[in-house]
């Protein structure tokens, strides 16, 4: 019984550790880094959403007219 709560209690230490941020990131230029990346991604994601948009209006537009 003890040794089943000792895995308990070790499996719920490491997903605190998971959760808690890492050690890269008390450096503050990888952290910064991982933060630009972060932020690149998404723009380029939102701006090729956008783009995706934006063709598909110009087709329908064109399958429209007669």
């Amino acid at each position: 019984m003890r040794k089943r709560s000792n895995r308990r209690k070790r499996r719920n230490d490491l997903k605190y550790r998971r959760d808690s941020p890492n050690i890269q990131n008390s450096d503050p230029i990888n952290s910064r880094r991982s933060i630009l990346t972060e932020l690149s991604s998404n723009l380029s994601y939102k701006i090729n959403h956008v783009r995706f948009l934006s063709i598909s209006k110009a087709c329908r537009t064109f399958l429209e007219k007669p």
